[in-house]
Order: C-alpha cells, then sequence, then structure tokens
C-alpha cells in the first residue's frame, strides 16, 4: 500500500488478508491461471501453455475465483460492503483508491479478488485502462465518449468536464483518449481537439483564448502553419466569421461590439447584472452564453465569485449592491484526493508530466479547495515545506492551481512518468511531497 494511503487513512500496512487470501488457494496452477488471465492471455494461449484443454483452463479458473472469494470472506469479512462503498455514486474508481478497501502490497491478489467479485478494467477504443476499476463498463464508455463530446476545450476545461462526468483526469485518461482508435488529439500548448478536424479546432482554441478577432498570419504563426491554409481552413467552418473591412477572424458566436469585449467569463457575468440588475439563475446564464460562448459549466462557476451573490427572493446581483455571497456546493470529489476524518490532512496523488517539468501550475479539482474551505474566488492558500518552498493554492473562479513543484520534484529524483502525493495539513500550513512509485518507478536508479 502507498505510505501516502497509510499515512492519511490510518491504515495498517501489516493488514495483509489479501495476500493470505491469495496464498491459500488450492495450488499454485490456479494462481497462474489467475494471473494469466489478469495480464491478457487468452484460454488457448493458456491451455497451450500448461499443455491442458482451454475448458480445463476455464474451469480451474472459476473454481480459483470462487475459492479467492471464500477466502476473503473468512479473512475480512466486510471488505465486500467496503467495495461496494467506494463505488457507489462512482462509475470509476482507481486501484489506489481500492487500496483502502483491498490492501496488497504487489496488487496482485487485490486485482484478482476485484475481478472475481465482478469489477472490470474499462476498455474504449481498443485501449484498456489498467489503472481503473468499474462496475458499469457501459456507462464508462459512455462517459468517455461524452467527454470526447467536449472538444475542442482547454485542458483545464477538459479536466474538470471528466470531474464532473465521473472520470478521474491525468495520465490514463489522457492515454485512452489519444489512443489510435480515439477521437481526440493534443495541441502544442495541451488543448484538446478533434483529430479529425484538428487544425481548425486548435484556431478556434486560440481565437476563443485571445478573446478578439485576429489575423489569419497570427493565428498561423501559433500553429506553426501557413497562414493562407489557415484562412482557408476558418472560411469553410462556420464557427468563423471575417470581419469587414479589416478581415480579421473572430467567432460566429461573439455578439459584443469589439470595443467593449471582455476577457473571460466571469467579466461577462459581472456585465450582465451591472446592466440588468437581479435576474433569476437561468436568464443570467442564458444571458452569458449569449454574449460570450461559454458552456453552462462555466456560467455556475462564475457563482463562486466574491463579486456575486443572492438576493433574498434567490436572484442573483452583486455583492456589493447587498447580495449576499453563494455557499458553493461540495463538487464531485476527484478520485485522486484523500483527506483524514478531521480534514486537517488532505493528499492529491499526481503524475510527473511535461507540466511539472516545465515548472508550469498545475490544475487540481474543486473539491481540494472547498476542502481547504476556499469557497469563493479569488482565494489563495500557502503551505510551507521543509525545503524552504512553498506549496501555493489558488483558487479562482473556474478553476484550481497548485503553484510549480518542479524543484521539489527534481530534489526528490523524480522523472518523467514518476508518481506522487502532495500532502497539505490545513491545521498547521505545512505541506510536504511523497514519492510512491515503488519498485516500479520509472526514474532512472543510481547505481550502488
Amino acid at each position: 500500500m502507498s505510505e501516502w494511503r497509510q499515512t492519511i487513512i490510518g491504515l495498517d500496512p501489516q493488514d495483509q488478508w489479501a495476500s493470505e487470501a491469495w496464498a491459500l488457494l488450492p495450488s499454485d496452477r490456479h494462481r497462474q491461471v489467475l494471473q494469466g488471465r489478469l495480464e491478457g492471455s487468452t484460454l488457448d494461449e493458456l491451455g497451450t501453455l500448461f499443455g491442458v484443454t482451454r475448458e480445463w483452463v476455464r474451469q480451474i479458473g472459476i473454481a480459483g475465483e470462487k475459492r479467492l472469494l471464500e477466502n476473503s470472506d473468512a479473512l475480512a469479512p466486510g471488505w465486500r460492503d467496503e467495495v461496494r462503498a467506494l463505488f457507489e455514486g462512482a462509475i470509476v474508481r482507481t486501484g489506489v483508491e481500492l487500496a483502502l478497501a483491498i490492501p496488497d502490497p504487489d496488487g496482485i491478489a487485490r486485482n484478482a479478488i476485484l475481478t472475481a467479485f465482478g469489477a472490470q478494467r474499462p476498455k474504449s477504443w481498443g485501449c484498456r485502462v489498467d489503472e481503473w476499476w468499474t462496475l458499469a463498463a457501459d456507462k464508462v464508455t459512455k462517459a468517455l465518449r461524452a467527454l470526447a463530446e467536449t472538444a475542442p476545450c482547454t485542458a483545464e476545461d477538459m479536466d474538470h468536464n471528466a470531474i464532473e462526468l465521473g472520470l478521474p483526469p491525468g495520465s490514463a485518461l489522457e492515454r485512452v483518449l489519444t489512443s489510435a482508435s480515439a477521437p481526440l488529439t493534443r495541441t502544442v500548448d495541451g488543448g484538446w481537439v478533434r483529430r479529425r478536424v484538428s487544425g481548425r479546432d486548435a484556431a478556434y482554441l486560440i481565437v476563443a483564448r485571445t478573446g478578439t478577432p485576429m489575423r489569419a498570419e497570427d493565428v498561423a504563426e501559433e500553429l506553426g502553419e501557413v497562414a493562407r491554409n489557415i484562412a482557408e481552413s476558418m472560411r469553410r467552418d462556420k464557427r468563423f466569421v471575417q470581419t469587414r473591412p479589416d478581415g480579421l477572424w473572430a467567432l460566429a458566436d461573439w455578439r459584443l461590439p469589439e470595443s467593449n469585449r471582455p476577457g473571460n467569463a466571469h467579466e461577462v457575468a459581472i456585465n450582465v447584472l451591472e446592466e440588468l440588475g437581479p435576474l433569476p439563475y437561468a436568464d443570467f446564464e442564458r444571458e452569458v452564453i449569449a454574449r460570450y460562448p461559454v458552456s453552462a459549466w462555466r456560467v455556475k462557476q462564475c457563482l463562486s465569485s466574491d463579486l456575486i451573490g443572492e438576493t433574498p427572493e434567490g436572484l442573483l446581483d452583486l455583492v456589493r449592491r447587498g447580495a449576499t455571497p453563494i455557499e458553493e456546493p461540495e463538487p464531485r470529489r476527484s478520485p485522486s484526493i484523500v483527506a483524514n476524518e478531521a480534514g486537517d490532512l488532505v493528499a492529491v496523488r499526481m503524475t510527473v508530466d511535461k507540466d511539472v517539468l516545465r515548472g508550469s501550475g498545475l490544475v487540481v479539482s474543486l473539491w481540494l479547495t472547498w476542502r481547504l474551505g476556499m469557497h469563493h474566488a479569488p482565494t489563495t492558500r500557502r503551505f510551507a515545506l521543509d525545503s524552504g518552498r512553498e506549496v501555493v493554492v489558488r483558487r479562482g473562479v473556474g478553476s484550481a492551481q497548485l503553484s510549480s513543484l518542479r524543484a521539489e520534484v527534481a530534489d526528490l529524483g523524480m522523472g518523467l512518468g514518476c508518481s506522487f502525493a502532495v500532502m497539505l495539513m490545513a491545521d498547521t500550513e505545512r505541506a510536504a511531497l511523497r514519492h510512491t512509485c515503488g519498485d516500479d518507478c520509472p526514474a532512472p536508479r543510481a547505481s550502488p
């Protein structure tokens, strides 16, 4: 079990009932068949390996799973209820989360128990997500396809869309969404675009991010493409319009005069209430989207602003006009975050990726800031590290971020692909990083 889980949840690292249930199987052949199936071997392949029929392998597998469940029930009578509780209200759980209910050092026994229980590692577009488990594979497939339909969007929006659909953001999600048969790909700056129209989608994201009409030459420069080709692509795409007489390119949904164009949805939301006064939420949402094309989710996030509140009549208005700031409801909890019962210790499981190595701020789930009591935006909290540096948590209107962790990751000897936990101690304003790869660490090992 990962050190960060033991530290936060208080699990006993000596609780090895899953390993014992595995060891108590009738024979090595039962273990070999179950492990082979977990690793993707077919019945025919295992039959050839052992010199027996595929039916014999199938029967051995069935008998092994039955005995494994019986052993587990005898050694840990409540484990089934714990697993069901973890899946309650969630279509996906990670192996790290399921270690809470089934502690197992190397994961082999846990994976075999989960399979016998009826859980699966979901597969979509021909890519199996080994880090995830589900009891409803069809729902995971639907959620992944719904997520793909939210493109084009920024990396930040994709992470939040994933959380809203019950999917854990991170490297596993990126791998399945960009697999060979999947419909999406990434832009140079990390945005998400549809593979079949990647150039047009990338241009859309650039213009949307800029917020003002652009020259085709400027869009092309960012994309590293020929201006003439980009202009022709935008001309064929109904999402773009060309302004006259200057010939700049804008989004067709933009409706504000260029001289009064705000920079983001939050500014539009404030402008709407400034001009129209108190509004029901439905009217507020409709007006913001009409002026600035964003998702309904993004409009809802504007309500976390410390400038927007609610009147006694239930209408939205500005706080400076007497509205009461809106108490943020608990966001969907990200599978990558755990907290102890007291709420004074929270940890975020992360992977060293290119954003970490380049020193970028790291997008995290809004559940983290909610748990830390940061219910309105903008808010900032600072947590001191033993190295003398800080982990800064920032709560924005539509997102939350951790400050760059590049130096701390380098000090711990981590490289691309390493997993680590950021532990935040809310009562003492202290923080710590823990390298959690274990024996499968992708970072090069120093010679003894």
